[in-house]
């Protein structure tokens, strides 16, 4: 049997708060894994978080994000000044054999999470924080800072690229502030990953300093989804997309990068709340080739394959969508000269 990745859909029906679950640790002393550095002051013996800085290794946005997640992580986020601050002199302390002058550029963990679909914007499209947090390039600023624009100066007026950002820190000088920049999510760039702290029973035995693991708090476990609001219509977790019909309808979409059989992918749709996605017509279709196209694709095929909501009804011969409507939409539908054969293996 074949095994692909997946896409999930479900339709907003809750007006319910989101909340983005938070570690809660009780222990006195926590530490950090071998590689990893504390986001926190040198004294302090209990903290949350953990970093890595991978100033040798240069990858896309999406790639990178998904290289933090083999350590448990994911792109590093930051909640406060202070942790920018720490997160500096990281870097500096991490690039000490670089000879380079000037800004160092690394990914960090807020980007485009979905496609604009709105051709007749012209305003940056929406950006989100792996933990969920909304920014809007268009008019808020990062901790202060204005989030620098020269990298994709000349998409200017269209917007029609995908948006990622980087952190620029000056190597050599301390009293040069870092800031923000806006970068196209293909191009490649060092990356700083984080990921929750562990508990130091002794020196010799480090366990969680949570019960709660690495996907509990980047809220990427199945839950249902919450909080939706005018400005988050899929709620606080940044992996669901929202796409608005001409009538007004809005879906949300999410694509899951796990290679799987496809009974095994509907279970996993089912988990976080929705279906294979059922398309109807060339706006669903062109939406999630934009959001299928921006995710991280296996590195020894041309191109990814996805499950989607089609198959065959039982001992019948007619396909149907898994929201149980007919096949209605039929473009570009690869069928085989042994049709038959299919319809009845599917």
């Amino acid at each position: 049997m074949e095994t692909m990745s997946c896409t999930c859909h479900f339709e907003i029906k809750s007006e319910d708060s989101a909340s983005v679950p938070e570690i809660q640790s009780k222990n006195k002393y926590t530490a950090c894994e071998f590689g990893w550095t504390s986001l926190a002051q040198n004294d302090s013996q209990n903290f949350k978080w953990c970093i890595r800085t991978f100033e040798y290794y240069s990858n896309t946005w999406d790639y990178s994000d998904s290289l933090c997640g083999h350590y448990g992580g994911h792109l590093v986020t930051l909640s406060s000044e202070k942790e920018l601050k720490l997160l500096e002199d990281e870097v500096r302390k991490a690039t000490n054999g670089k000879k380079d002058k000037g800004d160092f550029g690394l990914w960090v963990g807020l980007g485009q999470m979905c496609p604009k679909h709105d051709p007749k914007s012209t305003n940056l499209p929406i950006l989100r924080w792996v933990d969920g947090r909304r920014v809007d390039p268009n008019k808020d600023k990062v901790f202060g800072r204005e989030l620098n624009r020269t990298a994709i100066k000349d998409d200017e007026g269209t917007w029609k690229g995908r948006y990622c950002a980087s952190i620029n820190v000056a190597l050599n000088d301390k009293a040069v502030k870092s800031y923000f920049s806006l970068e196209h999510c293909e191009k490649n760039l060092p990356y700083i990953c984080i990921k929750s702290s562990m508990r130091a029973m002794s020196p010799f035995h480090v366990v969680p300093a949570s019960k709660v693991s690495p996907n509990d708090v980047f809220n990427k476990t199945p839950k249902k989804p919450e909080g939706f609001t005018a400005e988050e219509p899929c709620g606080a977790d940044p992996s669901w997309c929202p796409l608005t019909d001409e009538k007004n309808r809005t879906t949300c979409y999410r694509i899951v990068h796990k290679l799987e059989h496809r009974k095994r992918s509907e279970n996993i749709c089912e988990k976080l709340h929705g279906n294979l996605v059922s398309v109807h017509d060339d706006l669903q279709r062109e939406f999630l080739v934009q959001m299928a196209s921006s995710g991280v694709k296996p590195l020894t095929e041309d191109r990814s394959k996805y499950w989607i909501g089609l198959h065959q009804n039982n001992a019948e011969r007619s396909l149907s969508w898994s929201d149980s409507s007919v096949l209605d939409y039929f473009v570009d539908l690869y069928m085989p000269n042994n049709t038959q054969e299919v319809l009845e293996n599917i």
